[in-house]
């Protein structure tokens, strides 16, 4: 062979080596980029693709997603070492303890699920898809957080918890702080304490559960944040936000729309009364419904009423309902009493008339309606002539005196 052929042989033989080296290499880098083609371990040991594992599988009593070699089940709890875990689910009706490793970072949480204990050895985010979800008892080294699109209730929480995304969150009991993000909502309930701070920035402070007077402990209230969407919501007649909560210093640093019963009532104020802009109507009416005044009153506070001008023979006795506190539209109507008949009074001379006296003359007396301004032991008197005498009330004390007079015009005739 030449030397011209061997090189030529030489060259093909390294130019197909070459080949095989960037195809393998081609092949490497495709699979690389393209994961769902590999191979993966399933939860129960067995290779399997991405699609075989997303079926979840139980992990005690719960229903468990992702790699085998992220979670255990040792009987007592779930053991999570891993990331790329979530808890999709309950396998059974009883409660599971969960215990997170330092490493992970995030868990998943799906629906309904119900853990009695969780235990996080640094910190961790809880990602939530859907409701029903509870945890009663959270232990952490640190400050966790809660974010998602589901809803979950809290139990007793160690550290403080912040709730971002559009998560909504239900605080049952003690809790070391709160911070509220974003579009989440944070319902206060009775029950709950917290012992550090309440910040919301973002989203809702659902207080509509905590009943009037009987506010919530918590250290301190800090509300608002310009560019963010925040809004309370109050229970009907709430005025004042402590009211609603206990707390020992509040800032509102923008400006917070409350609401009740679904209704846009006002604003929180700085010193943490609610500046109320809702009202109601108040309709006045008088007599034959009459409408006398229409007011629109601020929600919670009072009408002014008109005068009620009674008609002849009647007399204006009050309204006939309060509104002094008015929380609804209203109408409120005058009551009148009839006056009773003006009794008739005794002609001039048509009174008791004295005995005449010897002289002939006499004088006839009619009685006077005793006046407001005598005392009621006495009574007036008038004569003919106009002349207006007392006379004693009593009738022992007027018989006393017509026997009197008598004995007198006796001792005169015998003279």
């Amino acid at each position: 062979m030449t030397a011209s052929r061997m090189f030529a042989s030489i060259v093909r033989r390294r130019a197909a080596a070459c080949a095989a080296v960037l195809a393998a290499v081609c092949l490497a880098a495709l699979c690389a980029a393209c994961p769902s083609a590999t191979a993966i371990a399933a939860p129960n040991g067995s290779s399997s693709t991405p699609d075989e594992d997303s079926s979840p599988s139980a992990a005690g009593p719960f229903e468990v997603e992702g790699p085998a070699a992220s979670y255990s089940w040792d009987g007592l709890r779930l053991s999570i070492t891993g990331e790329g875990v979530s808890i999709v689910g309950m396998a059974g009706s009883e409660l599971g303890n969960v215990y997170v490793a330092s490493a992970v970072e995030r868990v998943g949480i799906g629906a309904g699920v119900h853990i009695g204990t969780l235990e996080v050895a640094r910190s961790v985010r809880l990602e939530t898809s859907g409701g029903g979800n509870s945890v009663d008892v959270w232990m952490s080294d640190r400050d966790d957080a809660v974010g998602g699109s589901g809803s979950i209730a809290l139990g007793s929480v160690e550290r403080s918890v912040d709730i971002y995304g559009s998560v909504s969150v239900r605080l049952e009991g003690a809790i070391g702080g709160v911070h509220v993000w974003e579009h989440a909502t944070l319902a206060v309930l009775p029950s709950a304490r917290i012992e550090g701070s309440l910040t919301v920035f973002g989203g809702v402070l659902d207080l509509s559960q905590v009943p009037l007077g009987e506010p919530v402990p918590v250290l301190g209230v800090s509300v608002g944040n310009p560019g963010q969407t925040f809004a309370i919501a109050a229970p009907f007649g709430a005025t004042r936000l402590d009211q609603l909560l206990g707390y020992e210093y509040l800032s509102v640093n923008d400006s917070t729309s409350v609401y009740e019963d679904g209704e846009e009532i006002g604003a929180l104020r700085e010193d943490g009364s609610f500046l109320i802009t809702a009202t109601r109507t108040v309709t006045f009416e008088g007599f034959d419904d009459a409408v006398l005044a229409v007011e629109q009153v601020p929600l919670f506070g009072a009408a002014a009423p008109p005068e009620a001008v009674a008609p002849d023979g009647y007399r204006f006795i009050g309204w006939d309902v309060p509104f002094d506190y008015v929380d609804e539209d209203l109408t409120v109507r005058a009551e009148f009493e009839k006056l009773p008949a003006s009794a008739s009074r005794p002609e001039a001379g048509s009174g008791v008339a004295s005995s005449p006296s010897e002289g002939g003359s006499s004088s006839s007396m009619r009685a006077v309606p005793p006046s407001r301004y005598t005392s009621a032991k006495h009574v007036l008197a008038a004569t003919d002539d106009g002349d207006q005498v007392p006379v004693l009330a009593t009738v022992a004390a007027c018989a006393a005196s017509l026997a009197a007079a008598a004995a007198g015009m006796r001792h005169s005739g015998r003279r």
